[in-house]
C-alpha cells in the first residue's frame, strides 16, 4: 500500500494580487501623526464633496439658464399653387413687350440698394454685387423667352379713370356732406340757445324761490305778532278798589234821581 502525501505539507499557490497605484508611506509613522493625517484626509474629502456639489449644482443652474424659451408658433401663409396645363400656356400666355422688360430690369435694380447697404466693406459690396450682377444677366437673358399670363381686370384698375367716371357720384355725395354739415351747425346753435334759456330759467327760479321763502318767513312773522296781540287782549281786567272815604252810598238818591211819585 502506498502511502498518501499529507496535503498539510503542500503550500498552495495564492493568487497575485491586482496592482494598486502606488501610494507614497513615509518610514516611520507615529500613530498620533496618523490619526491627524486621516482626520486631515477626511475634511479634505469632506471639502472637495462639498466643492463638487456646488459645481454641480451651478452647472445645472447654468444649463437651466441657458435653456432657449419656448417659441410660440407664428400664423403663416398656406403657399398656393394653382396648376396650368401646358396647351393653356402656349394658347394664352404671352412673352412681355419691351414696357414690361424696362419695368421688371427697374425694379430689380431697386431690390439690390437695400442688400448692399446691409454690408460695411467695400470689398463685399463688390463681391455682392458681382453675384447679382450676374443673377440679372441669367434673367434679363430668360425674360424674353419666360411667357406670362394675360392681364387681368385687376391689373387694369385705375383709379382716376373711375373718379373721372363717376364725377357725378362725387358731387352728390360732397353736397350731401355740405348739407350734412350745415345741419350739425344749425343743430349745436339750437342747442347752444335753449342751453342758454334753461340757466335763464334756473336763475329765475331760484331768484324767486328766495323770495318766496322770505316773503313767507315774513308771514310767519306777522301771524306771530298777532296771536300774541289777540292773548294780550282776551287776558280780563280788573277795576282797583275804591276806598271808604270815597263810597258813596245811595248813589241815585245823592244824585237826585229818586223817581218820585206822580199823582
Amino acid at each position: 500500500m502506498t502511502k498518501r502525501k499529507s496535503i498539510t505539507g503542500i503550500k498552495r499557490k495564492k493568487p497575485l494580487p491586482k496592482p494598486t497605484p502606488a501610494k507614497e508611506i513615509s518610514p516611520a509613522i507615529d500613530p498620533n501623526d496618523a490619526d491627524d493625517s486621516a482626520n486631515e484626509d477626511d475634511d479634505l474629502s469632506h471639502e472637495a464633496g462639498e466643492g463638487q456639489l456646488l459645481h454641480l449644482k451651478y452647472k445645472g443652474l447654468s444649463q437651466k439658464s441657458k435653456k432657449k424659451p419656448r417659441c410660440v408658433p407664428q400664423k403663416e401663409l398656406q403657399p398656393r399653387v394653382e396648376r396650368v396645363s401646358q396647351k393653356t400656356i402656349e394658347n394664352k400666355w404671352t412673352v412681355p413687350d419691351e414696357s414690361a422688360h424696362e419695368a421688371i430690369q427697374q425694379l430689380i435694380r431697386g431690390v439690390q440698394l437695400p442688400v448692399l447697404a446691409h454690408f460695411n466693406s467695400e470689398q463685399a459690396k463688390q463681391e455682392a454685387q458681382e453675384v447679382m450682377g450676374s443673377a440679372r444677366t441669367a434673367l434679363f437673358n430668360r425674360l424674353p423667352k419666360t411667357p406670362f399670363p394675360p392681364k387681368t381686370s385687376g391689373d387694369d384698375f385705375e383709379y382716376e379713370s373711375l373718379v373721372k367716371s363717376n364725377v357725378g357720384l362725387l358731387w352728390v355725395l360732397l353736397s350731401a356732406c355740405m348739407r350734412l354739415t350745415s345741419f350739425q351747425r344749425e343743430l349745436q346753435k339750437r342747442i347752444s340757445d335753449a342751453t342758454d334759456i334753461v340757466k335763464s330759467l334756473t336763475k329765475e327760479l331760484n331768484e324767486k324761490r328766495t323770495a318766496f321763502e322770505a316773503e313767507q318767513k315774513e308771514r310767519d312773522d306777522l301771524e306771530e305778532a298777532a296771536r300774541k296781540v289777540a292773548a294780550d287782549t282776551s287776558e280780563p281786567r280788573y277795576l282797583l278798589p275804591l276806598d271808604e272815604a270815597s263810597q258813596v252810598k245811595d248813589l241815585p238818591i245823592h244824585i237826585g234821581l229818586v223817581q218820585s211819585d206822580v199823582t
